[in-house]
């Protein structure tokens, strides 16, 4: 891998170490170069799944399939990933440099403030304020024709105001 000097690195953990087996597989495909699972097979008669561990390490970027095809028939490389894992095959956990992407630069503090806080407590949804008497007309009847209806549900006849004469 070629790294700019500007570039941030991290060291990230691959994750479980490599069953010896797949070790074993990766030293031949590093012996062989390019190869077809058939070859891989031949040179590794005791091997089982050769294609399905390939397969597995590929997830994990440390072989590469160079052509397109049946699986079966595909013909495998190995990357800079796992020729660093060979070179790291005797210890417990296998650590590679890669470049740290930008959107990992996270604020732990800030993540941790924030799951500490209080909850959200919707002030937009809060009922508005109103001014004195606003809300009187709802306490009033509403006339229908000489009847008036109350919110209560009560109904009366209107007063006849008698004119002056």
């Amino acid at each position: 891998m070629h790294h700019n000097i500007n570039e941030p690195m991290a060291i990230i953990n691959i994750g479980r170490p490599y069953a010896p087996q797949n070790v074993g597989l990766l030293k031949a495909l590093s012996r062989l170069g390019q190869c077809a699972i058939s070859t891989l097979a031949a040179h590794m008669p005791e091997e089982q799944d050769i294609a399905a561990r390939l397969r597995s390490m590929s997830k994990r970027g440390a072989v590469r399939r160079c052509s397109v095809g049946k699986v079966t028939d595909a013909v495998w490389e190995l990357t800079d990933t796992g020729r660093q894992v060979l070179r790291n095959a005797g210890s417990r956990s296998i650590t590679i440099s890669v470049k740290k992407p930008k959107t990992a630069q996270v604020d732990i503090a800030a993540q941790l403030q924030a799951r500490n806080a209080a909850p959200y407590s919707c002030p937009e949804l809060r009922s508005f304020p109103t001014r004195p008497g606003a809300m009187d007309a709802y306490s009033l009847p509403s006339r229908m024709g000489n009847w008036l209806h109350f919110r209560d549900g009560r109904v009366e006849r209107m007063p006849v105001v008698q004119e002056a004469a």
